[in-house]
């Protein structure tokens, strides 16, 4: 069953000479029905005022943090403990999918709030912190808020309400698909229909997968 859960960051007003992050870390039973898609959600929307040449970092830091490494110093940001003096933001990630972003004393930037995030994630035990640090990896990669809706997944690759979902069924349904939407087959170049087949699938996957059950969505 999901839940709400609600992630508290800590971070630099935006004339400070400094620029720092803490947050609030997150608790296995904010992990246990984790609204993935709420946080899909803002990843996503930040990920679209994010400096396009810090993406690469960006990935760098969570490639670190799924080996239980979390750089001090990343994105002209540094991650800290401490939050004296810091403005706090407080980011709900409710169970319907969807997300506010409240802060008092400062702005947040969206390097601030993704380091935030991260931050948050990091002190889990290994299990539950690489399953959401792949999430976010795919989020990154997908780059699309379509992308993070399981239902419209489901959707695109077929499934019907109640049917059961599974990665060996994830992956036969595309590749059908694939063949169906192949440019021999229509007849014309279908870039748009190929892209959400992709999307699809890898949001399923990875939702089995942050979910903890690989056969089930």
């Amino acid at each position: 069953m999901l839940v709400d859960c609600v992630v508290t960051i800590w971070h630099s007003r935006q004339i400070s000479p400094t620029r720092r992050v803490a947050a609030a870390p997150l608790t296995l039973a904010e992990v246990d029905g984790f609204p993935l898609e709420a946080l899909g959600a803002v990843w996503a929307d930040t990920l679209a005022d994010f400096p396009p040449d810090q993406h690469t970092q960006l990935l760098g830091v969570l490639d670190e943090m799924a080996d239980g490494k979390l750089p001090s110093s990343r994105l002209g940001h540094r991650v800290q403990v401490d939050h004296v003096g810091l403005a706090k933001t407080t980011v709900r990630l409710s169970s319907d999918g969807t997300y506010t972003v409240t802060s008092t004393g400062g702005t947040i930037s969206p390097p601030q709030l993704m380091l935030g995030l991260i931050a948050a994630i990091h002190p889990l035990p290994d299990l539950p912190r690489v399953r959401l640090v792949d999430a976010l990896r795919g989020f990154t990669v997908g780059q699309s808020p379509v992308w993070v809706n399981v239902e419209r997944a489901r959707a695109v690759l077929g499934f019907e309400l109640g049917d059961p979902v599974d990665a060996a069924t994830v992956k036969r349904r595309f590749r059908d698909a694939m063949k169906r939407t192949h440019p021999d087959v229509i007849g014309f170049d279908n870039t748009t229909g190929v892209q959400d087949l992709v999307n699809a699938k890898h949001t399923l996957l990875v939702h089995l997968s942050v979910s903890g059950d690989p056969q089930q969505a």
